[in-house]
């Protein structure tokens, strides 16, 4: 509606049921993860190894941190002790005795200094020149504290779900006799945009699959069926999951 927030949305705008979540495109050998999302085989694979990837990358930045860590912290441990050196030797090698005040005082003076340089170590060292268009070398820039990463993969249509390769499912699509006629005719270039209606169908009632219908994936045989056959022939122990 013009000049309004409000818009209809066609079928054009809508992923098909037989899409990749990844791709938008026409699912090549189609997986449904444990969530109900239906991906390529090649897409899903290759974003859990992009996952793992990442995982390995922000481990060595965790490694290098707290090596940098326990560096600083053993240096901090030399200082002090070195610190209680020269108060024990300038307590004892001055002519008139100082009292146990003067001797605390100049052990927190000390220690002060040696908190200070520790702080300026973790904030970073500033280059020479300033380059305000580099966020690293801004004056406000503090160093972050990275947190130990989690070895997971996630489902990257819902992150807060761990997924493995063990818990894809490989779809199995039945194809209506439409789509078998094209496929013997375009052999294996034949795609969905070689059918202008109806690609696949349940194989257990028959009816055409389609964005409006709730679809089910049986998770020991790969075969999706429509929600309708699953609540009439299956029991409710049997698993099934439900693409997006």
């Amino acid at each position: 509606c013009i000049g309004t927030t409000q818009a209809r949305l066609g079928a054009d705008s809508m992923r098909s049921y037989d899409a990749c979540c990844l791709c938008l495109q026409f699912a090549k050998c189609a997986m449904a993860s444990p969530g109900g999302y239906l991906y390529c085989k090649e897409c899903i694979y290759a974003n859990l190894l992009e996952q793992k990837q990442a995982y390995q990358r922000r481990l060595k930045e965790y490694e290098a941190q707290k090596a940098q860590e326990e560096s600083k912290q053993q240096n901090l441990k030399q200082m002090e002790d070195q610190l209680e050196t020269e108060v024990f030797l300038e307590q004892h090698h001055r002519v008139l005795p100082t009292s146990s005040k003067d001797h605390q005082l100049l052990k927190t003076v000390k220690k002060e200094a040696i908190k200070a340089l520790e702080d300026e170590g973790t904030e970073g060292a500033r280059p020479t020149q300033q380059n305000f268009w580099i966020p690293q070398h801004t004056p406000s820039y503090k160093a972050t504290r990275l947190e130990e990463p989690e070895n997971k993969t996630v489902d990257p249509m819902d992150s807060s779900v761990p997924l493995k390769l063990k818990k894809l499912v490989e779809c199995r699509f039945t194809e209506q006799r439409e789509l078998k006629n094209a496929r013997e005719a375009h052999g294996d270039g034949a795609t969905k945009a070689n059918i202008s209606e109806g690609k696949y169908q349940c194989p257990s009632c028959c009816r055409t699959l389609s964005n409006s219908m709730k679809l089910c994936v049986l998770s020991g045989c790969g075969h999706v069926i429509c929600a309708q056959c699953v609540d009439k022939f299956m029991s409710k122990g049997r698993d099934a999951e439900e693409p997006a």
